[in-house]
């Protein structure tokens, strides 16, 4: 018997052992070579789409200033970007190109998911911060090169391309004048956030903080956009995957679908949510949830409470029929 115990446990830790290795292979395929510090591809591409958008310098770096105005409004500490800046101004520039500029983001993203900002640059981030500077300084010295081999050619073609200009000039201003400028995404105003909430918790009937894809699209219907544009909505409010919206989620959800719906044919969604947003997001999804549990712990207190007040009653009531009991007996005994 021992042996068939043991066997068996051997074999139990042998199958929990696999299911892990395959976790850890899993993580490591999906995160690739940023492992924990990267989501994904949606992730680097929120990041890149957003160095873009950032007014840069002739040397395409971020200034410091700049910088740190995005950071703050992630409501990471203080102490912990300066240890990420620290780390990702590798050159102690007071500004950070695309590559260092990302790994702050890494940083700062993960720290929002709860891991600790380590106190030096992580493997995964300074081997991406190395690659990533010497493929850019090699590209810039082919850049250099091609420059002065074309510079005679241009200054050939140069009083060319003035006359070009000149000619075209006019019709680039009025094609500039008719252009309508795509409005961009807001910030989530307070009280629609608010509104949006309360209509998620009247949805969220069975209390788990979560709603399926298709309450969802039954609820997005009535906006009457098109199937692309309500599966862009998705793909960028299902920040991690899970084919389910939790409350922060649904607030992302129902604001796209109202800057879509206000601004009919100008809006443009846009390939990744600002960070303000996605803040507003997490904070949104915490506070539901927490208060679910609180309501959770409210109710279990409220069932104990009447359990024990029962509880009491049927003692006392117990108490007072044995005493009336007693009662009778002691008339009987006195009445013999």
């Amino acid at each position: 018997k021992k042996k068939k115990r043991f066997k068996r446990l051997f074999e139990v830790v042998c199958f929990c052992f696999w299911c892990v290795c395959v976790c850890l292979l899993e993580m490591s395929e999906r995160n690739g070579e940023l492992g924990v510090w990267c989501s994904g591809d949606r992730e680097k591409m929120a990041h890149a789409a957003t160095f873009q958008k950032m007014p840069r310098d002739e040397d395409d770096c971020v200034k410091g200033k700049i910088c740190r105005a995005l950071f703050v409004k992630s409501k990471v500490e203080k102490e912990d970007l300066g240890k990420i800046w620290q780390m990702v101004d590798v050159r102690k520039r007071g500004k950070l190109n695309e590559s260092e500029f990302f790994a702050a983001m890494c940083l700062i993203t993960s720290k929002m998911r709860g891991i600790d900002v380590p106190e030096s640059i992580p493997p995964e981030l300074e081997q991406f911060l190395v690659h990533a500077n010497v493929k850019k300084e090699n590209n810039q010295a082919e850049d250099k090169q091609e420059d002065g081999k074309g510079e005679e050619q241009e200054q050939e073609h140069e009083h060319e391309q003035e006359q070009d200009h000149v000619m075209k000039n006019g019709n680039e201003t009025a094609e500039a004048e008719a252009e309508v400028v795509a409005p961009s995404l807001p910030d989530v105003p307070k009280v629609a956030a608010t509104k949006y909430v309360s209509m998620f918790a009247k949805k969220d009937a069975n209390k788990t903080g979560l709603l399926s894809a298709s309450t969802i699209h039954a609820m997005l219907a009535g906006a009457k956009l098109a199937d692309a544009t309500l599966r862009s909505i998705w793909v960028l409010s299902d920040m991690d995957g899970d084919n389910k919206l939790s409350a922060g989620e649904f607030v992302i959800a129902m604001h796209l679908t109202a800057f879509v719906a206000v601004n009919k044919g100008k809006a443009v969604l846009p390939p990744s949510l600002p960070l303000a947003v996605i803040t507003l997001a997490n904070e949104t999804t915490l506070n539901y949830n927490n208060k679910l549990e609180k309501d959770r712990e409210d109710e279990r207190a409220k069932v104990e409470a009447e359990a024990e007040e029962k509880r009491k009653a049927e003692e006392d009531e117990r108490i007072q029929q044995k005493q009336e009991e007693e009662e009778e007996e002691a008339a009987e005994k006195r009445t013999c």
